[in-house]
């Protein structure tokens, strides 16, 4: 700095965004935890666009494009209903999984079918639960919103 001018600048700690996030008004936390979630969507979502790709390398027929419209509206709708992570991917016969790991044993997965369509398995502390669909259409149906319901509230996502 030249001409005898002094600088007034101090160094600031880094801050992250969520330091002080309890403190932070109720309504803003909400907002903010309702964005946090859609993330899970979006990572959903990517992973789904990689499912064509992850079956030719396991070696797996390529899901239809019935297969896949079910799956983006099914994990939309479930996304709804848990907005917890959902793993999205490649399944033996042409199937696209979606995964809602509920924690110790505890899951939710649907297998939608080339064919149009589905399978919904349930585990729920060692009970296992089946539902077979000849079209996905009108899903998720009442047991797979009760199933997802059960898992009990999403996982945060991370900070």
């Amino acid at each position: 700095m030249g001409s005898g001018m002094k600088s007034t600048a101090k160094y600031v700690e880094p801050v992250s965004l969520y330091s002080g996030f309890n403190s932070w008004p109720e309504s803003l936390k909400a907002f903010f935890e309702r964005f946090s979630y859609k993330k899970f969507l979006w990572d959903a979502l990517q992973d789904l666009s990689e499912v064509k790709d992850e079956a030719l390398e396991e070696g797996y027929p390529v899901p239809s494009k019935t297969a896949f419209e079910n799956a983006e509206r099914l994990l939309r709708a479930m996304h709804r209903i848990w907005p917890g992570r959902l793993a999205i991917y490649p399944s033996q016969g042409g199937r696209i999984a979606i995964n809602a790991p509920g924690g110790y044993r505890r899951s939710v997965m649907v297998l939608c079918e080339s064919e149009g369509g589905a399978v919904c398995m349930v585990n729920a502390h060692g009970v296992h639960r089946r539902a077979h669909y000849d079209t996905a259409v009108d899903l998720p149906d009442g047991f797979i919103r009760e199933a997802l319901e059960e898992l009990g509230p999403a996982p945060a996502p991370s900070r």
